[in-house]
């Protein structure tokens, strides 16, 4: 279901990039035709080899982009939340969907027309140079992040991924976002090797309850996985 954006979402997306260097001017003319789309936990945002309509937003919950194999098979291409984008590459090519999308929790998003978005960017050289350097972020946190997991063995991916939630709700004490299944597979873990993981964060002052995780000292951690304390 669309809906019309509210003030509050409109304010989220000037903080969100590659908005946020945009002038008033510019954000008003792009999200001018934007409209919210409240989807339900397993609901579609979009599937492969469908059209792009629309680059989407994330303001609130979680999708997961995932691809079919051959075999059937589903590969976790990744998940995504609060201030994410989606389909940007297609809504500037024009091609379908390489993917499909879909919301593992209650979500609210952005939807914004793909052919608007080209239409400004035709009009706007800031507004070309702004979705360039978000095209090109996204990329080198890509291939940060795919360096990471090569590097680390499953606690270390673990605890960098609770530690990312703890951060972004800035407590110690969180609620895992989507089911176990789903996060071995966004980490690139077999389920039986994220149980033992979870299991040897204990020693590490993450203790795990159900969905429910506590980091005893967030600087600990930190400094346990060499990471800048904050």
């Amino acid at each position: 279901m669309f809906c019309a954006l509210e003030e509050r979402d409109v304010a989220q997306l000037k903080r969100i990039r590659p908005f946020k260097g945009l002038g008033e001017g510019d954000l008003e003319t792009l999200t001018g035709p934007a409209r919210l789309q409240s989807l339900a936990r397993g609901m579609s945002v979009f599937e492969a080899g469908e059209r792009v309509e629309a680059i989407f937003v994330i303001l609130d919950g979680w999708v997961k982009l995932c691809r079919t194999g051959a075999s059937g098979s589903e590969a976790v291409i990744g998940v995504f939340s609060r201030g994410d984008c989606l389909a940007e590459a297609e809504a500037l090519t024009g091609r379908p969907h390489a993917d499909a999308a879909t919301a593992v929790s209650e979500c609210r998003l952005a939807a914004i027309p793909a052919a608007h978005l080209r239409a400004c960017i035709r009009t706007s050289p800031a507004m070309a140079l702004a979705m360039l350097a978000s095209l090109g972020r996204d990329l080198a946190e890509m291939t940060q992040e795919m360096a990471e997991l090569k590097s680390c063995g499953g606690p270390e991916r673990v605890a960098r991924f609770v530690l990312s939630l703890c951060e972004a709700e800035r407590c110690s004490t969180v609620v895992l976002p989507y089911e176990k299944r789903l996060l071995a597979a966004r980490l690139g873990l077999q389920p039986e090797t994220l149980s033992r993981a979870l299991l040897r964060l204990r020693d590490w002052g993450v203790e795990v309850d159900a969905s429910t995780v506590r980091v005893a000292d967030l600087g600990a951690l930190r400094v346990r996985l060499g990471l800048t304390v904050r």
